[in-house]
């Protein structure tokens, strides 16, 4: 779950409004008189949860415990937080691992390939890694090629989302390997 905190405190009053600016921490009903006209007869599924930094107690909620499909906007706070968790120079990286000896070119065992959830890896990206490791020296493995996704926990989907669209290109599950059907 996601959390965006705004200050429950609005600064300037809009015109005709003055009820609607808080001098002092917005109270529950404050905060409700605001927000009730604006949602009043949207169409759609909205659910907000408005809580104060300050205290631990819920100021507004409104269908807050309804598991809702994210909006394309929440693309905006995801990107954000990446960046200010990750930093602008961060890179996803896909590995492939050996434990055994090469032998004449000869891998006496496994190779390994380990994701690390880049959801742009695609065909060209693993055909770089192939000639990475024969580059290394490789021209053969005797072992299994083992596919490790790991770097996430093993929760595909979040339980509230339905499934029924689960094989299409564009829901993916969350894996750390997954592949990329194009450049978007």
């Amino acid at each position: 779950m996601a959390a965006l905190t705004v200050p429950a405190v609005a600064q300037t009053p809009p015109a005709g409004r003055p009820d609607a600016g808080f001098d002092a921490p917005a109270s529950p009903a404050a905060i409700a008189a605001v927000l009730d006209p604006v949602l009043r007869g949207k169409r759609g599924s909205i659910g907000i949860a408005v809580y104060s930094v300050d205290r631990s107690a819920p100021l507004y909620l409104r269908s807050a415990d309804q598991s809702l499909l994210p909006a394309s906007n929440t693309k905006i706070v995801t990107g954000a937080a990446a960046l200010e968790v990750l930093g602008e120079d961060y890179r996803f990286r896909t590995q492939v691992i050996r434990r055994a000896s090469i032998v004449d070119g000869v891998l006496q065992g496994r190779l390994y390939l380990k994701g690390y959830g880049d959801p742009t890896l695609r065909q060209a990206d693993l055909a770089r890694l192939a000639e990475q490791v024969k580059d290394n020296g490789i021209t053969k493995v005797t072992g299994k090629l083992i596919v490790d996704t790991t770097f996430f926990d093993d929760q595909r989907y979040n339980p509230g989302w339905s499934t029924s669209y689960a094989d299409d290109y564009y829901a993916a599950p969350i894996s750390g390997l997954t592949l990329a059907p194009n450049a978007d």
